[in-house]
């Protein structure tokens, strides 16, 4: 039985989905080539009912780690916005062979053609003033957006920050977010990607570093 249906709830997150929320159909689904790579998973272009698409495969083997996917699925599934990555599906399945006890989620989103920010900002390619205040004002807004559900998502970085066939930026990667209700004290924990952290709040305690491996939907 999937961990997730004993799950009762991250107290970072009211309203956190039972698993059984998502009931994508693996058979549905077209796995492509990977085109990103993490600790723990692989996303992979791919197709679902024709349309282009990108899977997540994200293979569980803690309940930490399923906090963190929980967290994620979460923000997908219930924050939309024109500059947030937007969830399609997902789907668990228990691996295969006896005695198989690790299962593998398989989460569904809308492809971002255009690479990863962080990708393009290290490129040779000069990027005009126009062009970087779009990406900044389409980032902000969704900050924006999410600020005004009482989420903060606690690891931003050009690594999550993808760009559609357009150029639209797409914040993605919701492992970290916590929502906010009248207590600061998830707002004022330190944590996020370790290069991303200033050097004096490193030593902290109180530093919560992402166990889910970090994938990219583009590579």
């Amino acid at each position: 039985m999937s961990q997730f249906k004993d799950y009762t709830g991250d107290e970072g997150l009211v309203g956190v989905p039972q698993f059984d929320d998502f009931m994508t159909d693996i058979a549905d689904l077209t796995l492509g080539k990977v085109i990103g790579e993490g600790q723990f998973g692989a996303v992979h272009i791919g197709k679902y009912f024709g349309d282009v698409v990108a899977v997540k495969t994200q293979k569980r083997s803690t309940v930490e780690i399923d906090t963190y996917i929980l967290r994620e699925l979460s923000v997908l599934k219930f924050a939309r916005h024109e500059n947030l990555l937007e969830y399609i599906g997902a789907c668990n399945l228990l691996g295969r062979g006896e005695g198989a006890t690790t299962h593998t989620l398989y989460i569904v989103t809308e492809y971002a053609g255009g690479g990863e920010l962080h990708h393009l900002l290290n490129s040779c390619n000069p990027l005009g003033l126009k062009f970087l205040c779009k990406i900044a004002l389409g980032c902000l807004d969704a900050l924006a957006y999410l600020h005004s559900k009482k989420i903060i998502h606690r690891d931003i970085k050009s690594e999550n920050i993808l760009l559609d066939a357009n150029y639209c930026p797409k914040l993605s990667d919701f492992g970290m977010a916590r929502a906010v209700r009248n207590n600061l004290a998830h707002a004022m924990t330190i944590c996020g990607t370790d290069l991303y952290v200033p050097s004096e709040t490193k030593a902290s305690e109180d530093c919560e570093q992402h166990p889910v491996g970090e994938t990219s939907n583009v590579r």
